[in-house]
Protein backbone atom coordinates (compact mmCIF):
# COMPACT_ATOMS: atom_id res chain seq x y z
CA UNK A 1 0.00 0.00 0.00
CA UNK A 2 3.09 2.30 0.63
CA UNK A 3 4.69 1.48 -2.53
CA UNK A 4 0.43 2.50 -4.48
CA UNK A 5 0.69 5.14 -2.96
CA UNK A 6 4.24 6.70 -3.38
CA UNK A 7 3.72 5.55 -7.53
CA UNK A 8 0.37 7.36 -7.73
CA UNK A 9 2.61 10.39 -6.54
CA UNK A 10 4.84 9.91 -9.74
CA UNK A 11 5.12 11.69 -12.84
CA UNK A 12 7.07 9.87 -16.06
CA UNK A 13 7.93 12.73 -18.77
CA UNK A 14 9.34 10.34 -21.85
CA UNK A 15 11.25 12.38 -24.62
CA UNK A 16 10.72 15.59 -22.62
CA UNK A 17 13.97 17.58 -22.13
CA UNK A 18 13.68 18.80 -18.46
CA UNK A 19 16.08 21.70 -19.01
CA UNK A 20 14.55 22.72 -22.12
CA UNK A 21 11.43 23.65 -20.13
CA UNK A 22 13.22 25.60 -17.07
CA UNK A 23 14.74 27.53 -19.53
CA UNK A 24 10.87 27.81 -21.09
CA UNK A 25 9.90 29.05 -17.40
CA UNK A 26 12.89 31.54 -16.33
CA UNK A 27 12.70 33.23 -19.66
CA UNK A 28 9.04 33.80 -19.25
CA UNK A 29 9.31 34.91 -15.78
CA UNK A 30 11.99 37.07 -16.71
CA UNK A 31 9.57 38.30 -19.05
CA UNK A 32 7.06 39.10 -17.04
CA UNK A 33 9.81 41.20 -14.55
CA UNK A 34 10.54 43.14 -17.33
CA UNK A 35 13.79 41.88 -17.79
CA UNK A 36 15.92 41.18 -20.74
CA UNK A 37 15.17 37.19 -21.85
CA UNK A 38 17.53 36.15 -24.68
CA UNK A 39 20.12 33.69 -24.25
CA UNK A 40 23.05 36.19 -23.47
CA UNK A 41 20.60 37.55 -20.69
CA UNK A 42 19.92 33.57 -19.29
CA UNK A 43 23.25 32.68 -19.63
CA UNK A 44 23.95 36.10 -17.03
CA UNK A 45 21.52 35.06 -14.62
CA UNK A 46 22.79 31.61 -14.28
CA UNK A 47 25.75 33.09 -13.81
CA UNK A 48 24.44 35.12 -11.19
CA UNK A 49 22.53 32.31 -9.52
CA UNK A 50 26.10 30.08 -9.57
CA UNK A 51 27.86 33.06 -7.47
CA UNK A 52 25.03 33.07 -5.05
CA UNK A 53 25.36 29.41 -4.63
CA UNK A 54 29.20 29.26 -4.18
CA UNK A 55 29.05 32.20 -1.42
CA UNK A 56 26.38 30.55 0.57
CA UNK A 57 24.55 33.67 0.06
CA UNK A 58 21.30 34.16 2.49
CA UNK A 59 20.04 37.19 2.33
CA UNK A 60 18.47 37.40 -0.83
CA UNK A 61 15.68 40.05 -0.58
CA UNK A 62 14.44 42.38 -3.26
CA UNK A 63 16.09 45.29 -2.82
CA UNK A 64 19.74 43.55 -2.45
CA UNK A 65 18.26 41.28 -6.44
CA UNK A 66 17.82 45.42 -7.64
CA UNK A 67 21.16 46.37 -6.29
CA UNK A 68 23.21 42.97 -7.68
CA UNK A 69 20.74 43.48 -11.23
CA UNK A 70 21.97 47.05 -12.11
CA UNK A 71 26.12 46.41 -11.05
CA UNK A 72 25.65 44.06 -13.22
CA UNK A 73 24.22 45.97 -15.89
CA UNK A 74 21.26 43.19 -16.26
CA UNK A 75 19.80 44.01 -19.25
CA UNK A 76 16.10 44.95 -19.08
CA UNK A 77 13.04 44.45 -21.96
CA UNK A 78 13.36 47.00 -24.52
CA UNK A 79 9.22 47.82 -24.20
CA UNK A 80 7.47 47.06 -21.27
CA UNK A 81 4.12 45.40 -22.14
CA UNK A 82 0.74 45.31 -20.21
CA UNK A 83 -0.19 42.01 -19.02
CA UNK A 84 -3.63 40.89 -19.34
CA UNK A 85 -5.26 37.53 -18.08
CA UNK A 86 -8.77 36.95 -19.37
CA UNK A 87 -10.37 33.19 -17.76
CA UNK A 88 -13.46 31.58 -18.45
CA UNK A 89 -12.72 28.00 -18.11
CA UNK A 90 -11.55 28.53 -14.77
CA UNK A 91 -9.64 31.12 -12.90
CA UNK A 92 -5.48 31.22 -13.63
CA UNK A 93 -3.09 30.31 -10.95
CA UNK A 94 0.13 31.69 -11.16
CA UNK A 95 3.24 33.08 -9.89
CA UNK A 96 2.32 36.61 -10.86
CA UNK A 97 -0.37 39.15 -10.86
CA UNK A 98 -1.12 40.81 -14.63
CA UNK A 99 -1.83 44.39 -14.74
CA UNK A 100 -5.49 43.96 -15.77
CA UNK A 101 -7.67 40.71 -15.04
CA UNK A 102 -11.26 39.54 -16.69
CA UNK A 103 -12.59 36.54 -14.77
CA UNK A 104 -15.47 35.88 -16.72
CA UNK A 105 -16.03 32.56 -15.38
CA UNK A 106 -19.47 33.56 -14.06
CA UNK A 107 -20.46 34.77 -17.63
CA UNK A 108 -20.43 30.98 -19.38
CA UNK A 109 -22.38 28.21 -18.67
CA UNK A 110 -20.99 25.07 -17.34
CA UNK A 111 -19.44 23.64 -13.92
CA UNK A 112 -17.24 25.64 -11.77
CA UNK A 113 -14.41 23.37 -12.37
CA UNK A 114 -14.58 24.06 -16.16
CA UNK A 115 -16.92 26.06 -18.00
CA UNK A 116 -17.99 25.33 -21.06
CA UNK A 117 -18.17 27.38 -24.50
CA UNK A 118 -21.76 28.81 -24.61
CA UNK A 119 -22.72 31.78 -22.24
CA UNK A 120 -24.60 31.94 -19.22
CA UNK A 121 -28.61 32.79 -19.15
CA UNK A 122 -28.87 36.32 -19.46
CA UNK A 123 -25.45 37.27 -20.88
CA UNK A 124 -24.50 38.60 -24.55
CA UNK A 125 -21.80 39.00 -26.36
CA UNK A 126 -22.41 42.67 -27.85
CA UNK A 127 -24.16 43.70 -25.01
CA UNK A 128 -22.31 42.73 -22.08
CA UNK A 129 -18.88 41.27 -22.90
CA UNK A 130 -17.71 43.32 -25.80
CA UNK A 131 -18.21 46.58 -23.51
CA UNK A 132 -15.93 45.32 -21.01
CA UNK A 133 -13.57 44.46 -23.66
CA UNK A 134 -13.41 48.14 -24.91
CA UNK A 135 -13.26 49.54 -21.50
CA UNK A 136 -9.90 47.25 -21.19
CA UNK A 137 -8.60 49.34 -24.37
CA UNK A 138 -9.26 52.19 -22.51
CA UNK A 139 -7.54 51.89 -19.06
CA UNK A 140 -4.57 50.15 -21.24
CA UNK A 141 -4.74 53.38 -23.80
CA UNK A 142 -4.28 55.65 -20.19
CA UNK A 143 -0.77 53.29 -19.20
CA UNK A 144 0.83 54.67 -23.16
CA UNK A 145 1.65 50.95 -23.58
CA UNK A 146 0.44 49.58 -27.05
CA UNK A 147 2.56 45.89 -26.08
CA UNK A 148 0.00 43.33 -24.60
CA UNK A 149 1.03 40.36 -22.95
CA UNK A 150 -1.77 37.92 -22.87
CA UNK A 151 -2.55 34.67 -20.86
CA UNK A 152 -5.20 32.70 -19.32
CA UNK A 153 -7.80 29.79 -20.04
CA UNK A 154 -10.74 30.89 -22.18
CA UNK A 155 -12.47 29.67 -25.14
CA UNK A 156 -12.03 30.79 -29.14
CA UNK A 157 -14.49 33.12 -29.20
CA UNK A 158 -12.66 35.24 -26.47
CA UNK A 159 -9.00 35.35 -28.37
CA UNK A 160 -11.10 36.32 -31.44
CA UNK A 161 -13.00 39.28 -29.28
CA UNK A 162 -9.67 40.29 -27.73
CA UNK A 163 -7.89 40.45 -30.66
CA UNK A 164 -10.15 42.04 -32.88
CA UNK A 165 -10.19 44.83 -30.21
CA UNK A 166 -6.41 45.25 -30.13
CA UNK A 167 -5.84 45.18 -33.14
CA UNK A 168 -3.24 45.64 -35.69
CA UNK A 169 -4.11 48.03 -37.97
CA UNK A 170 -4.45 50.33 -33.90
CA UNK A 171 -0.40 49.28 -33.52
CA UNK A 172 -0.85 47.34 -30.96
CA UNK A 173 1.07 44.38 -30.84
CA UNK A 174 -0.04 40.84 -28.72
CA UNK A 175 2.42 38.43 -27.22
CA UNK A 176 -0.24 35.58 -26.52
CA UNK A 177 1.23 32.37 -24.03
CA UNK A 178 1.47 29.47 -26.17
CA UNK A 179 2.81 26.18 -24.92
CA UNK A 180 4.80 28.35 -21.88
CA UNK A 181 6.35 30.95 -24.80
CA UNK A 182 4.65 33.99 -25.35
CA UNK A 183 4.08 34.20 -29.57
CA UNK A 184 4.36 37.54 -30.90
CA UNK A 185 2.04 39.19 -33.36
CA UNK A 186 4.05 41.39 -35.29
CA UNK A 187 6.86 38.63 -35.59
CA UNK A 188 8.00 37.74 -39.37
CA UNK A 189 5.54 35.83 -41.17
CA UNK A 190 6.64 31.88 -42.29
CA UNK A 191 7.92 32.26 -45.91
CA UNK A 192 7.20 27.96 -46.18
CA UNK A 193 3.34 28.17 -44.75
CA UNK A 194 0.64 28.23 -47.19
CA UNK A 195 -3.25 27.67 -47.03
CA UNK A 196 -4.56 25.11 -49.09
CA UNK A 197 -8.35 26.55 -50.55
CA UNK A 198 -11.72 24.59 -51.40
CA UNK A 199 -14.34 26.66 -52.86
CA UNK A 200 -18.00 24.75 -52.40
CA UNK A 201 -21.46 26.69 -53.79
CA UNK A 202 -24.26 26.04 -51.75
CA UNK A 203 -27.71 26.12 -52.35
CA UNK A 204 -29.49 27.73 -54.53
CA UNK A 205 -27.41 30.77 -55.45
CA UNK A 206 -30.19 32.71 -57.51
CA UNK A 207 -32.98 32.41 -54.65
CA UNK A 208 -30.20 33.40 -52.02
CA UNK A 209 -28.49 36.77 -53.49
CA UNK A 210 -28.80 38.39 -49.71
CA UNK A 211 -27.17 35.09 -48.01
CA UNK A 212 -24.15 34.63 -46.02
CA UNK A 213 -20.97 33.24 -47.01
CA UNK A 214 -18.84 30.52 -44.60
CA UNK A 215 -14.89 30.46 -44.30
CA UNK A 216 -13.86 27.14 -42.38
CA UNK A 217 -10.94 27.08 -41.32
CA UNK A 218 -8.86 23.80 -40.16
CA UNK A 219 -6.19 23.68 -38.08
CA UNK A 220 -5.73 21.06 -35.33
CA UNK A 221 -8.14 18.50 -37.33
CA UNK A 222 -10.36 18.58 -40.23
CA UNK A 223 -13.86 20.91 -39.14
CA UNK A 224 -15.19 20.01 -43.03
CA UNK A 225 -17.49 17.78 -42.41
CA UNK A 226 -19.39 20.17 -39.07
CA UNK A 227 -19.01 23.07 -40.97
CA UNK A 228 -21.30 21.78 -43.60
CA UNK A 229 -23.88 20.47 -41.53
CA UNK A 230 -24.61 23.17 -39.81
CA UNK A 231 -24.88 25.24 -42.86
CA UNK A 232 -27.29 22.59 -44.09
CA UNK A 233 -28.94 22.24 -40.91
CA UNK A 234 -29.11 26.31 -39.41
CA UNK A 235 -28.27 28.49 -42.43
CA UNK A 236 -30.15 26.99 -45.40
CA UNK A 237 -29.84 31.00 -47.16
CA UNK A 238 -25.61 30.33 -46.95
CA UNK A 239 -24.64 30.48 -50.53
CA UNK A 240 -20.77 29.45 -50.92
CA UNK A 241 -18.39 27.54 -48.86
CA UNK A 242 -14.71 28.38 -48.67
CA UNK A 243 -12.60 25.86 -46.65
CA UNK A 244 -9.01 26.78 -45.75
CA UNK A 245 -6.13 24.32 -44.16
CA UNK A 246 -2.48 24.38 -43.84
CA UNK A 247 -0.18 22.90 -46.54
CA UNK A 248 0.79 20.12 -43.93
CA UNK A 249 -0.31 18.24 -41.88
CA UNK A 250 -3.60 19.06 -39.25
CA UNK A 251 -2.68 18.50 -35.48
CA UNK A 252 -1.51 20.20 -32.25
CA UNK A 253 1.88 21.21 -33.68
CA UNK A 254 0.78 22.06 -36.97
CA UNK A 255 1.88 25.13 -35.89
CA UNK A 256 5.10 25.04 -35.18
CA UNK A 257 6.19 28.61 -33.60
CA UNK A 258 4.83 32.21 -34.07
CA UNK A 259 6.16 32.63 -37.44
CA UNK A 260 3.41 30.18 -38.33
CA UNK A 261 0.85 31.90 -36.01
CA UNK A 262 1.23 35.37 -37.84
CA UNK A 263 1.74 33.36 -41.46
CA UNK A 264 -1.97 31.34 -40.68
CA UNK A 265 -3.36 35.21 -39.65
CA UNK A 266 -1.98 36.99 -43.09
CA UNK A 267 -3.02 33.86 -45.15
CA UNK A 268 -7.12 33.72 -43.71
CA UNK A 269 -7.39 37.54 -44.15
CA UNK A 270 -5.95 37.28 -48.11
CA UNK A 271 -8.29 34.87 -48.50
CA UNK A 272 -11.51 36.09 -46.72
CA UNK A 273 -11.18 39.55 -48.52
CA UNK A 274 -10.75 37.82 -51.91
CA UNK A 275 -13.51 35.48 -51.20
CA UNK A 276 -15.82 37.91 -50.01
CA UNK A 277 -15.28 40.30 -53.00
CA UNK A 278 -15.84 37.75 -55.86
CA UNK A 279 -19.03 36.42 -53.89
CA UNK A 280 -20.07 40.30 -52.91
CA UNK A 281 -20.88 39.48 -49.54
CA UNK A 282 -22.04 41.55 -47.12
CA UNK A 283 -22.52 38.81 -44.11
CA UNK A 284 -19.49 36.11 -43.65
CA UNK A 285 -19.63 33.36 -41.39
CA UNK A 286 -16.50 32.45 -40.00
CA UNK A 287 -15.80 28.89 -38.45
CA UNK A 288 -11.83 27.53 -36.83
CA UNK A 289 -10.58 24.74 -35.37
CA UNK A 290 -7.16 25.54 -34.11
CA UNK A 291 -5.34 26.83 -31.37
CA UNK A 292 -6.10 29.98 -29.15
CA UNK A 293 -3.19 31.79 -30.70
CA UNK A 294 -4.45 31.69 -33.80
CA UNK A 295 -7.63 32.39 -33.65
CA UNK A 296 -5.98 35.61 -31.63
CA UNK A 297 -3.96 36.60 -34.41
CA UNK A 298 -6.74 36.24 -36.77
CA UNK A 299 -8.97 38.51 -34.83
CA UNK A 300 -6.16 40.89 -34.49
CA UNK A 301 -5.70 40.93 -38.49
CA UNK A 302 -9.39 41.09 -39.11
CA UNK A 303 -10.49 44.15 -40.11
CA UNK A 304 -11.73 45.56 -43.27
CA UNK A 305 -12.92 42.29 -44.66
CA UNK A 306 -16.51 41.56 -44.64
CA UNK A 307 -19.36 44.63 -43.65
CA UNK A 308 -20.44 41.98 -41.20
CA UNK A 309 -18.55 38.81 -39.36
CA UNK A 310 -19.94 36.67 -36.90
CA UNK A 311 -17.53 34.43 -35.43
CA UNK A 312 -19.09 30.75 -34.85
CA UNK A 313 -18.12 28.88 -31.60
CA UNK A 314 -18.11 25.14 -31.47
CA UNK A 315 -20.47 24.40 -28.68
CA UNK A 316 -19.98 20.53 -28.63
CA UNK A 317 -22.04 19.43 -30.26
CA UNK A 318 -22.48 21.44 -33.06
CA UNK A 319 -22.26 25.50 -33.40
CA UNK A 320 -24.12 28.59 -32.76
CA UNK A 321 -23.35 32.35 -33.48
CA UNK A 322 -21.00 34.38 -30.72
CA UNK A 323 -21.08 37.96 -31.78
CA UNK A 324 -21.59 39.92 -35.01
CA UNK A 325 -18.29 42.10 -35.46
CA UNK A 326 -19.44 45.41 -38.08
Amino acid sequence: EELREFVATLVLRFGSDNTSELVDRVEKRQRQLGLGSDSSALLLAVGLVRDWIKLGATDLNRDALEEVLAKQRFPRAQTEAATVCIDTIKASSGASTPDFALNWCGRFDGPPERRGHTLAPGVDWNRDLFPELAELEKRIVATGKQQIRVSGFSRLSVWFAFGYVFCDVSRYVIEFEQSGRFWRSNSSPSADFQLVRTEEPLGNRAMCEDGPVAIGVSVTGSLDEDVRQYLKTHEPSARHLLLLQPNRPLGRDCLRNENDAVALADCVKDAARQFVKATRATQLLLFYFGPAVGACFIGHRLNAVCRQIHVMEDTQPGYQRTFLLS
